[in-house]
């Protein structure tokens, strides 16, 4: 869903991008020109222009198993995505069925490939990054 907050006190609806199954998380790039979200039931994360509000990418692979959060890299160059690997359903907050272990995995935002993958335990979900002070560099090509 997008909202018009240009009076911050009184957000508007605009409009919806359709997504490919159980869109969850989502973050901006530095630039404010694309939105990436973390599609949990279809494993997969999508990136969206900003500008015309359309998927312009599906980025899947064996790494992600219920995409959950995203965080920018504070230098802009990567957004990890936390991975849940769990059944029982999409709102088991408790994480009793895991199916393996949850990971945090780097996507390269130049080239929207996988950089690589950390395991972190049982139902990886939420995360967050520290940011700069100061606006961080423009990206450098990944890997």
């Amino acid at each position: 869903l997008v909202f018009d907050i240009s009076d911050e006190g009184n957000p508007k609806y605009s409009r919806s991008v359709p997504q490919v199954g159980g869109p969850f998380e989502s973050a901006f790039t530095g630039d404010g020109r694309q939105v990436w979200v973390t599609n949990l039931d279809s494993n997969a994360v999508a990136v969206v222009d900003a500008g015309t509000w359309t998927n312009t990418a599906v980025i899947r692979g064996a790494q992600f198993q219920q995409p959950h959060g995203i965080v920018l890299s504070p230098n802009g160059q990567d957004f990890w995505v936390s991975n849940r690997y769990q059944g029982g359903g999409m709102h088991d907050h408790e994480g009793h069925h895991p199916t393996g272990s949850g990971t945090a995995v780097s996507i390269c935002v130049a080239t929207r490939t996988v950089d690589g993958d950390v395991p972190v335990g049982h139902y990886a979900a939420g995360l967050s990054v520290a940011r700069p002070v100061s606006a961080p560099p423009a990206p450098k090509p990944c890997r």
